[in-house]
């Protein structure tokens, strides 16, 4: 896989013929370190900083994110980034307009009663916690020692067996969704294409997340962005290229925001 200097160098050439740079990162597991539950997980050492940057050297930064938009803009305390929450089913644009996918609330008592049921299971299995977000429910199970495959194939069996969701997996979490074909990548198309109508020199465009629900926007993107895995090691993904952890994220962020202002500098000595 290509490495972070190959991102950079890409993103180089691009604003060299003229283009804006669109930059997509997840939220856990990519801005933040995994935290052993999910309302401990806080940006990266820098990674707020590098990210205004950025966007203050010209580029348009939107968060794609599992976690609903106001999980995400709390806990970024940003309101210069764009924010795509609940797996791409809720669209805070970054001047102010919000969006809902048709349909992402038709399941909403579907999946109260697989959070009443996720909640009776959490009680008898210690480490286990149910995370309510606004259009969807999480079971996380990370801190569960013994039986967890056991444990996960249990809540699954109870999502299946309700009509109107569907099921998504991650790194030691399962989560009830509307069943609507959307995801992260039909959002992150969504995202690029509203970037596009707005940049007459075309979008260099970038993904980054470390997650296997990442793994639609990487496939989504296939072509017309760089995909940047976030792993410690090499394995099989989409993404085109790969960064170790959320540290070299905060380093790529910097690197771009400084590809940007070097570039508006030149821009600005030929007019």
């Amino acid at each position: 896989m290509k490495t972070l200097d190959d991102v950079v160098q890409a993103a180089a050439h691009a604003l060299a013929r003229g283009q804006r740079m669109l930059v997509m990162l997840d939220y856990d597991g990519t801005l933040a370190p995994i935290a052993a539950r999910p309302e401990l997980a806080s940006p990266a050492p820098g990674a707020t900083r590098a990210i205004d940057a950025l966007i203050e050297a010209g580029a348009q930064v939107v968060v794609v994110s599992g976690r609903g938009a106001a999980d995400v803009h709390e806990r970024l305390g940003m309101s210069n980034v764009g924010i795509v929450g609940s797996h791409g089913l809720e669209l805070w644009w970054d001047g102010g307009a919000r969006e809902l996918v048709e349909g992402a609330d038709r399941a909403r008592e579907t999946i109260a009663t697989i959070e009443e049921a996720w909640r009776r299971l959490a009680d008898e299995e210690p480490g286990v916690v149910v995370e309510h977000k606004p259009f969807g429910v999480a079971l996380h199970y990370r801190l569960v020692e013994q039986g967890w495959h056991a444990l996960a194939e249990r809540a699954a069996e109870v999502a299946r067996a309700h009509p109107g969701v569907r099921l998504k997996t991650g790194k030691c979490v399962v989560e009830a969704i509307p069943a609507l074909r959307w995801d992260k990548g039909s959002a992150a198309r969504l995202v690029l294409r509203r970037a596009e109508a707005g940049a007459a020199s075309g979008v260099h465009a970038i993904y980054v997340g470390d997650d296997v629900t990442d793994e639609d926007a990487f496939s989504a993107l296939r072509g017309l962005a760089s995909t940047v895995l976030v792993a410690p090691e090499d394995r099989a993904s989409e993404a085109s290229a790969r960064v170790a952890d959320p540290a070299q994220v905060v380093r790529l962020i910097w690197e771009l925001a400084a590809l940007c202002d070097r570039n508006h500098g030149r821009l600005a000595g030929l007019l």
